[in-house]
C-alpha cells in the first residue's frame, strides 16, 4: 500500500535532516511513497537503502529484498526440479533404519553415513563430480534419501533434475520430435545434478535404444564433470548385465555403491492408512 505523501516526508525528514537541496528532497520522498509489502522497517519498507551524500543519493539493497530474492531463486530450482511433492521437505534426519537385525542395521547405517556427509558437503561434492548409487529392495527408503540429496542441493543454490529412468527414456525419444521436450533433454543433460530413479524400471526393447540413450547422457554428463545420483533394486554389477560392460565401467568411476536392506516400509500402509481414516 502506498504511503501518503505527508508521512513520507515525515519519514524523509527523520531519516535524512532537511539540509538537502529540493530536487534531492523530492526524490527521497518519491522513493518512500512506494512500500513493498516484503520490506522491513529498516529500510523504511520499500526494500532499498538509501544514502544520501554530497548532490547524490546512492542505493543498496536492504537484506530485506536480499533474502527475498533468494527465497525466489530457491523456489524456482524447486520447481524446475521434478522433485516429488512428498519429498520436497525431505531431511536426512526424518530417514528410518529399515534393518531388521543388527547386522542390517550396521550395515545400513554405513551407507547412511556416506549420504549424510554427501548431503551436509553437497557444494564440494558437486564441483568434484561425485555420484552416489543407492541400490536395496523395494521401500528401504533409497528415493527419500536421494530426494534429501537433492533438497539439500537446491538449497545451496544448484540446479538439480530429478527423473526416473523410464521418463528418461520416454522424454528423450519425444525430443527427437518436439521442441520443448527436447529443451526438457537439454537441461536434464546440463544439470548440475541429476537424480535418476528406479534405474532398473525401464521396459527394455530388443532394440537396444534406451541402452543407447543412457549411455550418451550418461558419457556426456561424466566427461562434464556432472554427478548422477541413481536409486536401483539391482546392484552395478546386475547394471552390468542389463546395461553392458560400458555403462558398467562408466558407474562404477562415477558413484560410490551404497547398498540398503531391511523390510519394506510400505507394508504397514495399510494400517497405517485405515488407522488415520478412522481417527480424520
Amino acid at each position: 500500500m502506498p504511503r501518503a505523501i505527508q508521512e513520507a516526508r515525515s519519514l524523509v525528514l527523520r531519516l535524512f535532516g532537511e539540509q538537502h537541496p529540493a530536487y534531492i528532497m523530492k526524490v527521497l520522498v518519491a522513493h518512500y511513497c512506494a512500500t513493498k509489502d516484503w520490506a522491513c522497517g529498516n529500510c523504511g519498507n520499500t526494500g532499498t537503502i538509501l544514502k544520501v551524500k554530497g548532490s547524490s543519493i546512492r542505493s543498496s539493497s536492504c537484506i530485506c529484498r536480499r533474502m527475498r530474492d533468494h527465497k525466489t531463486k530457491l523456489n524456482n530450482l524447486r520447481l524446475q526440479s521434478n522433485v516429488p511433492e512428498r519429498y520436497s521437505d525431505a531431511k536426512m534426519q526424518g530417514w528410518h533404519n529399515p534393518g531388521r537385525d543388527t547386522k542390517e542395521q550396521s550395515l545400513n547405517h554405513a551407507s547412511y553415513h556416506v549420504v549424510d556427509k554427501y548431503s551436509q558437503d553437497i557444494k564440494r561434492v558437486i564441483e568434484q563430480g561425485y555420484g552416489l548409487y543407492l541400490t536395496g529392495p523395494n521401500g528401504v527408503g533409497k528415493t527419500y534419501l536421494a530426494c534429501c540429496i537433492a533438497n539439500s542441493a537446491i538449497n545451496a543454490g544448484f540446479r538439480v533434475r530429478y527423473y526416473t529412468m523410464a521418463e528418461i527414456v520416454r522424454m528423450q525419444i519425444n525430443g527427437w520430435f518436439d521442441e520443448g521436450t527436447k529443451e526438457n533433454v537439454a537441461s536434464i543433460r546440463e544439470a548440475d545434478l541429476l537424480i535418476l530413479d528406479d534405474l532398473d524400471k525401464v521396459y527394455r526393447t530388443k532394440t537396444g535404444i534406451e541402452t543407447s540413450l543412457f549411455d550418451n547422457m550418461l558419457r556426456e554428463r561424466l566427461q562434464a564433470n556432472l554427478p548422477c545420483v541413481f536409486t536401483s533394486n539391482r546392484t552395478t554389477v546386475d547394471a552390468r548385465e542389463d546395461f553392458g560392460p560400458h555403462i558398467y565401467s562408466m558407474l562404477k568411476e562415477h558413484c560410490a555403491e551404497l547398498v540398503f536392506i531391511g523390510s519394506d516400509y510400505r507394508s504397514s500402509g495399510e494400517i497405517d492408512v485405515r488407522r488415520k481414516i478412522i481417527n480424520e
